[in-house]
């Protein structure tokens, strides 16, 4: 009996230890995270950059823009260290900013025309062509942006087909 009580106690023990080890870890992470936001924040509230999608990861945030005295829409891969951007005019009925990151590759898209009624889009890269859902037929809401990381080089992109959620082709733009 004391032997099995003795073996208890040390399964007890080694489970109160290793409970309040991964405690502290996700204390330490949570506060690297609160960290990177912060240095975030401050850095887009310099740059006057207003968020409208921000994808907060383990070492870095990825984000869509819009420049608040120019109105430019722009995608920002951002770490502490190093900030990559791309920006495009926001003026035309479909905006495609594409970037190289130093940790992924990113697509960024603004719909100015139709954004409701958006389903999914296209892209075609040489003879491949990929589809991306937006929007879902049954929501009452809609974005009217989109941004993702990307397995594929987003500079070739060749051509961007919008379509609406009876599978009719809204407009399209060709790189």
């Amino acid at each position: 009996m004391k032997k099995i009580l003795f073996s208890f106690l040390i399964i007890l023990i080694l489970g109160s230890i290793t409970t309040a080890l991964v405690l502290a870890s996700n204390d330490n992470n949570t506060e690297t995270e609160k960290e990177l936001n912060q240095k975030y924040e401050r850095y887009v509230n310099e740059q006057g950059f207003e968020s409208i999608e921000i994808h907060p990861q383990q070492s870095y945030i990825f984000s869509l823009y819009q420049v608040e005295n120019t109105g430019d829409i722009g995608v920002l891969e951002f770490s502490p260290d190093v900030q990559k951007k791309a920006e495009a005019a926001n003026s035309s009925d479909l905006i495609y900013i594409p970037l190289k990151g130093q940790h992924n590759n990113y697509m960024g898209i603004k719909f100015n025309k139709h954004a409701e009624n958006v389903k999914y889009f296209t892209i075609k890269i040489g003879n491949e062509t990929k589809s991306f859902d937006v929007n879902k037929e049954d929501d009452k809401t809609f974005t009217n942006t989109y941004l993702i990381q990307t397995d594929f080089d987003p500079d070739k992109v060749v051509e961007i087909s919008i379509f609406d959620k009876n599978d009719k082709k809204l407009y399209s733009i060709s790189r």
